[in-house]
């Protein structure tokens, strides 16, 4: 019941693209698939069926199936747009340099994310609690990436 629920308000959420938003909307339409995907995982969380810590690990592991999606989504956009012929040749540079700065840190940062959530773990080394500190905090540093990448890109619109 809560995965179909959970599934069932991320299928809601609009694919944004290039096209369908100017870059001044851009971030309040990422901020709004954020807060669904926020407001899916405590309206999953708040649900007494999940007040085992499996409950809850799979209600925050949903969510993080959200915001990832978001994050690829954001990237997969912003990549093809950098990849599109510019209408200059300094333009044409400049995008090739940033879609090759924004791939490394994209890959950086996932190591990073992943190995700080584990640090950030130890506070229930070997307790049950131990996935459930992992996983808010991965939900917590993606959501954050997600911001991060729209400021950069658009700035801070």
């Amino acid at each position: 019941m809560k995965k179909m629920m959970m599934i069932s308000v991320l299928a809601l959420l609009p694919t944004l693209s290039f096209a369908a938003a100017e870059p001044a909307n851009r971030k309040s339409e990422v901020a709004a698939k954020i807060a669904s995907v926020a407001d899916a995982e405590t309206t999953c969380l708040e649900n007494p069926d999940n007040s085992s810590t499996v409950g809850m690990k799979e209600c925050m592991g949903l969510a993080f199936e959200g915001y990832d999606n978001i994050l690829n989504d954001e990237y997969k956009v912003i990549v093809a747009d950098l990849k599109k012929p510019a209408e200059d040749e300094y333009d044409q540079k400049a995008n090739a340099e940033i879609l090759k700065r924004l791939v490394k840190s994209q890959r950086a940062w996932i190591k990073y994310r992943d190995e700080n959530s584990s640090f950030a773990s130890i506070q229930m080394l070997g307790g049950t609690g131990e996935g459930i500190i992992y996983m808010g905090k991965i939900n917590g540093m993606t959501k954050a990436r997600i911001i991060e990448i729209i400021d950069t890109i658009y700035g801070d619109i």
